[in-house]
């Protein structure tokens, strides 16, 4: 296959031999596709930073086949824990979009049996567990789940979503409404 290239949020933190790195906020909101297979390693990040993601590479042929990677926060715990209509009925919210096109695989198993109960091993595990227990490894595919029933089939690629953006007032903080 092509070049691959591993997006984070500091170039430093990640040292790859023969792996692209780049910003992920220049990146992620250029309005760019990427063009090639790529690895957005996303732990911990704002569901809008995932929405910018997604909105600079919205189409099947950007996203889907393995293209686009995304390592972070389960999108479908977002899903779960999204409980106004006015969050649900957001136009730019992107990431409640492609939930449908989803493929997620939860990261578990950081605990071995080997570490004794109380050992500091064990205990450092357990934290690091509770840190990480909403990881996943995601991809998209042109096939949909329908209806929660776990039926897949083909239907239309939803359409891209509006673009977020913040409204700063005079003194340049953040207000005013999200055009």
């Amino acid at each position: 296959r092509g070049k691959r290239s591993v997006v984070v949020g500091s170039v430093s933190s990640c040292t790859t031999n023969g792996t692209n790195t780049s910003n992920s906020s220049s990146s992620s909101r250029s309005g760019n596709a990427t063009r090639r297979s790529t690895l957005f390693y996303m732990p911990h990040c704002p569901m809008r930073l995932y929405g910018n993601v997604l909105w600079s590479n919205w189409s099947p042929d950007a996203l889907c086949d393995g293209n686009i990677v995304i390592y972070g926060n389960d999108f479908h715990s977002y899903d779960d824990r999204v409980l106004s209509s006015g969050e649900r009925s957001d136009e730019s919210n992107a990431v409640l979009r492609i939930i449908p096109h989803l493929v997620s695989r939860r990261v578990d198993g950081l605990s071995s049996s080997n570490n004794r109960k109380g050992s500091i091993e064990c205990e450092a595990l357990a934290k690091m567990e509770n840190a990480f227990n909403d990881s996943a490894v995601m991809t998209f595919a042109t096939t949909a789940s329908v209806g929660g029933s776990g039926d897949v089939r083909e239907v239309d690629w939803p359409d891209r979503p509006e673009e977020y953006n913040i409204v700063f007032d005079e003194k340049g903080e953040r207000g005013g409404e999200v055009l």
